[in-house]
C-alpha cells in the first residue's frame, strides 16, 4: 500500500525538519549536572516529538511523558511542547527506565 504524503496534510519540508528537531535538549555524556552552582541537580534526555497538523496549528507531544502542546509553527509547537514538559518533570520525574517503541502501521480505510 502506498502512503501518499499529501494527503496525511504533512508537507515534505515539516516531515524533514521533524526528523531534524530533538525537542531543543542536548545530551550530555553523563546526562546530570549542577545547575549555576545552585547546588539543585538538573538531569538532562532527549524525548521524543510527534507532531501533526490540525488546520492552522501544530499539535506536538511528547510519547514518553504525556505531555502535549501546540503552536503555529512547527518551532512553536516543540519550544512549547519543551517547557510544558520540563514544568511536569519538575513534579513527575520519569522512570529512569522508560523507552518508547516507535512503529508504523497501514489500515485500510474508505
Amino acid at each position: 500500500m502506498r502512503t501518499d504524503r499529501a494527503k496525511s496534510g504533512i508537507c515534505e519540508s515539516a516531515v524533514a525538519k521533524l526528523v531534524d528537531l530533538r525537542l531543543g535538549i542536548e545530551s550530555f555524556n553523563q546526562g546530570v549536572y549542577d545547575r549555576r552552582g545552585s547546588g539543585m541537580t538538573m538531569s538532562e534526555r532527549t524525548f521524543t516529538a510527534v507532531v501533526h497538523q490540525e488546520e492552522d496549528l501544530f499539535v506536538a507531544e511528547c510519547p514518553e511523558v504525556g505531555t502535549v502542546s501546540q503552536g503555529y509553527t512547527l518551532e512553536e509547537a516543540v519550544a512549547n511542547l519543551k517547557e510544558a514538559t520540563e514544568l511536569y518533570l519538575e513534579e513527575f520525574p520519569p522512570p529512569t527506565d522508560s523507552r518508547v517503541i516507535m512503529t508504523t502501521f497501514e489500515a485500510t480505510y474508505g
